[in-house]
């Protein structure tokens, strides 16, 4: 029985799409990524992550380093970004089943918090930003250990290919949405547990 439902941030509850695809351009060099207009973003929402970064010559390593730099920007412009319309009310209705709710994401927890503040969201228990784009799977693993939860007693909900990976991996069922960053048919090759097209088909999962 799900107790716990982790949702990604970005691309989830946050429609911040625009504003991640500016700072991306921004260090599009230095991630490797020359040639980053609107072409290269539309054939990059087809791919997951890892073979985006496959054919980088940049190392993980300063990848990495680059993500943080990466927060420190969107530390400001985060705060333009609305939630997805429907997204609030379904996160009110999951708490008054008696779920809990959190956030995991690769945006940084102090931007998220202040996302959740502008937007008058209360609903989340605990928000976990971490800076690596790869490795989702180790930071839920963590989050399983630390709030004593099995497999089965979680849900995750996200808008990536990573995503799905993160949660076969480990075990997790996953609800991939296709108002996000990744489009529907490589979501849905990627065959996750459900697969939504609005926020309010999330509460039919349960």
């Amino acid at each position: 029985m799900v107790k716990e439902v982790i949702f990604d941030f970005d691309g989830t509850v946050a429609d911040s799409f625009d504003i991640i695809m500016s700072i991306f351009s921004k260090f599009k060099c230095d991630l490797g990524l020359d040639n980053f207009g609107e072409k290269e973003i539309k054939i990059y929402r087809t791919k997951g992550v890892e073979e985006i970064l496959k054919n980088s010559k940049v190392s993980m390593l300063k990848i990495n380093k680059i993500i943080g730099e990466m927060r420190k920007e969107a530390n400001e412009t985060m705060l333009k970004a609305r939630p997805f319309d429907g997204i609030i009310s379904i996160l009110r209705e999951m708490k008054k089943r008696g779920l809990t709710l959190g956030i995991m994401s690769t945006n940084g927890e102090k931007t998220i918090n202040k996302f959740l503040e502008i937007n008058k969201i209360k609903a989340f228990d605990y928000v976990i930003g971490k800076g690596s784009l790869l490795g989702k799977d180790k930071v839920i693993k963590s989050i399983l250990r630390k709030r004593k939860l099995k497999t089965d007693e979680v849900l995750y909900i996200g808008d990536e290919v990573r995503d799905i990976k993160a949660c076969k991996k480990l075990g997790i069922k996953i609800v991939a949405v296709t108002w996000g960053f990744n489009t529907k048919s490589i979501l849905e090759e990627n065959n996750p547990d459900y697969l939504v097209d609005s926020p309010k088909e999330i509460l039919g999962v349960f």
